[in-house]
């Protein structure tokens, strides 16, 4: 398991990541394994490994790119996944840097978190910020040349996630 950094500051508050889901995000553009802490956000994790296993992501695209920022995904129009869209969750206190590789929620205020996530390209812990309030679950552990192939325009990528641990 390789873990994430607190916030500068937030140090204290850290969980110990005693516990993981690994998941594999296949793209055209290849793959990407993604480890999913449950202790680190306890409500984007389960959401998040609840909608891989519903097979929500699976034939959707990368929706958003924006260089030096992030990637999102995470938009499903076809039943019944578009329901989803509509069921927001709490979100967790924000505890752990939005560094390169990371993941997060995106969301339009506080709670409205629901399936879209987007992958930190660089350093972006002003998002930890209370008023936006944006949490880290979970961080890109093999593959981020493959989300860096998406900034550069190599790979339109079209997203099938699976569990595999």
């Amino acid at each position: 398991m390789n873990g994430l950094n607190p916030l500068p500051g937030r140090e204290s508050a850290a969980p110990a990541l005693t516990e993981s889901t690994n998941v594999r995000m296949q793209t055209t553009a290849g793959d990407v394994v993604i480890e999913v802490y449950p202790q680190a956000a306890p409500n984007a994790a389960q959401r998040f490994v609840e909608l891989v296993q519903s097979g929500f992501f699976d034939d959707t695209p990368i929706s958003r790119v924006v260089p030096g920022f992030v990637a999102q995904f995470g938009v499903n129009w076809r039943d019944p996944h578009k329901a989803w869209k509509d069921k927001n969750f709490n979100d967790d206190p924000t505890i752990f840097a939005l560094e390169r590789g990371t993941l997060a929620f995106a969301k339009a205020g506080p709670n409205t978190n629901s399936t879209q996530v987007f992958i930190n390209y660089a350093e972006n812990n002003r998002l930890a910020d209370p008023r936006y309030n944006f949490t880290v679950f979970g961080k890109v552990v093999e593959g981020m040349d493959v989300v860096d192939a998406l900034l550069e325009g190599a790979a339109i990528a079209r997203v099938e996630l699976r569990r595999i641990g």
